[in-house]
């Protein structure tokens, strides 16, 4: 009888670490002045980071969206702009959001979107959206200045098709949305200060449902920045990693049996 009681509190005890709790996270770079922006994301602002080019990010091009400042991305080599092909990322468990073994699940990332030049009939000029783990599994999605909407599985960085739309209707400022929820991947934006027209790709991938990172990127020319504002990503945090939790499930089980027998 003892034996079981402590089996009963080791389960209880496992469920409750398999609780969900809410994620709610926030950013219009307000407070934030001109930085550089460093590969490591132990030396940086608020643990944003990049992964290509020198980046730099400064406050420009008036108001943003919902009357925040805006925050544009944009790589210098000394005084020669280059082309920028890269993301910013934010790590939630480097930032210490979340614990080394926590990740997010049922993610909704959001973010508002103005570029500084370029033509708006131009796919080639894109914004990227990504919900990623730590290797870099997870999801992206692209929305390019001639409306063209694309999703990704990024297996460790290594991209795959999964869905594509196009709204047929060209445009700079946008409101982006990029979630992952029950084993359903939604990509979707509408144009600031338009008729409300939502135009959305959906996909159904359940290879990954767990992440730690966020990254803002896309790609734009030679003086071309990308500007970004009211970022916030909202989710659940899981306590352990699916793969922990799965291990934490079976040796409650055999625990169980190992009992049972020498009883």
């Amino acid at each position: 009888m003892k034996h079981r009681l402590w089996i009963a509190v080791g389960l209880t005890l496992m469920e409750s670490a398999l609780t969900a709790a809410p994620l709610n996270y926030s950013e219009n770079f307000n407070s934030w002045g001109e930085t550089w922006l460093e590969l490591s994301p132990s030396a940086t602002t608020d643990y944003w980071y990049r992964n290509e080019g020198a980046l730099v990010g400064g406050t420009t091009w008036g108001p943003g969206g919902v009357g925040g400042t805006k925050w544009m991305w944009a790589v210098s080599d000394g005084w020669a702009p280059q082309v920028f092909n890269g993301n910013v990322y934010r790590n939630f468990r480097t930032a210490g959001t979340l614990a080394a073994t926590e990740s997010i699940t049922n993610a909704t990332l959001t973010a508002y979107v103005r570029n500084g030049t370029g033509s708006d009939g131009d796919s080639a000029l894109y914004d990227r959206l990504s919900l990623l783990d730590n290797v870099g599994n997870g999801y992206v999605g692209t929305i390019d200045r001639a409306g063209g909407m694309s999703l990704y599985k990024s297996a460790a960085g290594t991209l795959t098709s999964i869905g594509t739309n196009a709204s047929e209707v060209s445009g700079n400022t946008k409101y982006c949305t990029l979630s992952v929820i029950n084993d359903v991947v939604t990509l979707s934006y509408y144009y600031d200060g338009s008729p409300l027209t939502v135009y959305t790709t959906t996909a159904a991938d359940g290879t990954y449902d767990a992440f730690t990172t966020l990254a803002l990127g896309g790609h734009y020319g030679y003086w071309e920045g990308l500007g970004y504002d009211n970022v916030t990503l909202t989710g659940a945090t899981v306590i352990p990693e699916p793969a922990t939790a799965g291990l934490l499930v079976v040796a409650g089980a055999l625990a169980l049996m190992r009992r049972r027998k020498q009883g």
